[in-house]
């Protein structure tokens, strides 16, 4: 096993814009490393740096000890997983999983043993002599992980690897990989868009947007302390509700698109103090814009038009709206409003968080950001 770190790695392609600048990170050697963000933010350039198939166009990329920005991926100790199971056709199973220790001259014996064990790990011993055509998706995408497995290699590379699956069998498949960490205790690191399997399966998580890092932490504090807008909203499904917003000079409150006054504690006033023009924006979560008080340690009552319902089964979600503000809260239980009705919502404001509009950072109580 091993660590993996980056050092001030830069990547551009001719004269375009970096898609990736001056990237700093340490993977913890065992550590399952989840690189998330939107299409064209960079993860997959930075996981293929990693594996050799990119070069770096500045900095310095380690793995344990080794600087390997000029070793070939061959000799870089990793193995990969795509997005899509790239098995070839005309072997089965045994052969798919076995073919890279071929190419390494192993041993038949070793061969053996090391496919044996994979397959019996993730469960596909009874699949060994079928052919790919024969597996389910879920199915191939386990050779696809035991072709990597039986390598054992330093460091585990995953590119997007249940994309191609159904919702079923991915919320599946995240389990597995999480247990198959578990059992190897090998550095993972996992690209992907979808926030809830970075949330699900990290053990941190690397925010990328742009080519840069916006925040790097555990997924509960990534959640309850987001460093910046992007994250808060990028975190979370649905994400987070902005509002522009805008502290009074006296009374503990601030003053909402639409005329609405929402009080706020002397603390948070505190928190506020020079922020005296509409540069401010309010941020909650939909679990803290509520119908009912009793579950807000501190309830402000805000009356908005109900937009439209998503009814979840033994939860709903409300879209609302007041002048050009919209937002969604939730309810824990499921109940019928009129399209278009004037209802009450709670803000839950012990649960607000606010930020610089013009920097998007998150204030902290020393003006600083987290």
């Amino acid at each position: 096993m091993a660590d993996v770190r980056f050092e001030q790695i830069s990547k551009a392609y001719g004269n375009n814009p970096p898609t990736i600048e001056n990237l700093n990170l340490h993977i913890r050697d065992g550590e399952f490393m989840v690189l998330v963000g939107p299409s064209g933010c960079g993860k997959s350039t930075t996981l293929r740096i990693v594996a050799g198939l990119e070069d770096a166009t500045s900095g310095k990329l380690f793995i344990g000890d080794r600087v390997v920005n000029e070793v070939a991926p061959k000799d870089r100790d990793i193995a990969m997983v795509f997005q899509n199971y790239a098995l070839y056709p005309h072997m089965n199973v045994r052969e798919n999983m076995a073919f890279g220790l071929k190419l390494r001259k192993f041993e038949k014996a070793e061969i053996d043993d090391r496919v044996a064990e994979a397959a019996d790990l993730l469960e596909i011993t009874s699949y060994l002599e079928r052919k790919p055509k024969e597996l389910s998706g879920g199915q191939r995408q386990r050779v696809a992980l035991g072709r990597a497995i039986v390598r054992k290699p330093t460091v585990f590379l995953f590119d997007e690897p249940l994309s191609n699956l159904d919702a079923k069998l991915r919320v599946q498949m995240r389990s597995e990989i999480k247990k198959l960490h578990m059992r190897l205790g090998t550095t993972m690191i996992y690209v992907t868009h979808d926030q809830v399997e970075a949330m699900t399966m990290g053990d941190r998580i690397t925010v990328m947007n742009d080519g840069i890092v916006h925040q790097v932490d555990t997924p509960v504090e990534l959640y309850q302390h987001p460093v910046d807008t992007f994250v808060a909203g990028f975190i979370g499904s649905p994400g987070m509700n902005f509002i522009e917003a805008e502290p009074t000079a006296t009374d503990p409150a601030v003053l909402v698109e639409g005329g609405l006054t929402i009080s706020i504690s002397p603390e948070q006033r505190k928190l506020l103090d020079g922020f005296t023009n509409s540069n401010l924006t309010l941020g909650l979560r939909p679990e803290h814009i509520l119908t009912s008080p009793d579950q807000c340690a501190q309830p402000v009552r805000v009356t908005m038009r109900h937009e439209v319902s998503e009814i979840l089964g033994n939860e709903m979600y409300l879209y609302l709206s007041t002048g050009n503000t919209r937002v969604t809260g939730r309810s824990s239980s499921v109940q019928h409003f009129e399209l278009g009705a004037q209802i009450d919502v709670y803000f839950d404001m012990a649960q607000a968080h606010f930020f610089d509009s013009a920097t998007g950072r998150r204030l902290t109580p020393k003006l600083q950001v987290h």
